[in-house]
This record gives C-alpha cells, structure tokens and sequence, in this order.
C-alpha cells in the first residue's frame, strides 16, 4: 500500500513567497532545479524541494499548497505535497507516494 511509505514532517521555516514561485517558473528541469529549503522538525539539516506546481490554499495570498520532489545528493528524489503559509513561514509536508 502506498501510503504505508509516506513520512510526514512539520515545516518549521521556510522560503518567502518570491522564492517559492521562483521554484516553479525559473527552475531548469531536472538536471539543474531551482530548489527551496525547508526547515522540518526534528530534522537537522534543510530539507531541498524542486517546486512542480502550487495553488492558492484559501485566497489570502500567503496560504499555499504545493508539490514538487526531493532534491538530494544532486538528484531528484521521492514526489513531496504539503501546505506551506508564507506568512508564518510553517507548515506540513509529505514525502513519498503522494503525487
């Protein structure tokens, strides 16, 4: 079952709203993304996200949901999904099984 491989985290910081859309409209495909960093809890070092797509969670401008991929070791990895607020800079991901 795929959702038995989904790892959930809370996004404790993360990137400005300019940084986020840069993710999505200026990234160079897989070899070379545009990626953003996010803190999660309980995890030491920034977790890297290659943006795929975003939408406008309840039309306030600052309240987001999004996908895009892990980016580790200079590759792209497990499909990521969560809610991420630009005002807080907080939020949820998944990771794994989710696009």
């Amino acid at each position: 079952m795929a959702s038995q491989n989904i790892r959930q985290f809370v996004i404790e910081n993360g990137p400005g709203k300019f940084d986020l859309a840069a993710s999505l409209f200026t990234g160079t495909g897989r070899r070379h993304p545009n990626v953003v960093e996010f803190s999660l809890q309980g995890i030491p070092e920034p977790f890297a996200v290659a943006i795929t797509g975003i939408e406008q969670e309840d039309g306030s401008g600052e309240s987001w949901n999004f996908k895009g991929l892990a980016y580790q070791h200079f590759k792209l990895g497990d499909s990521v999904k969560g809610y991420f607020s630009s005002l807080t800079r907080k939020g949820i991901v998944r990771v794994g099984g989710v696009q």
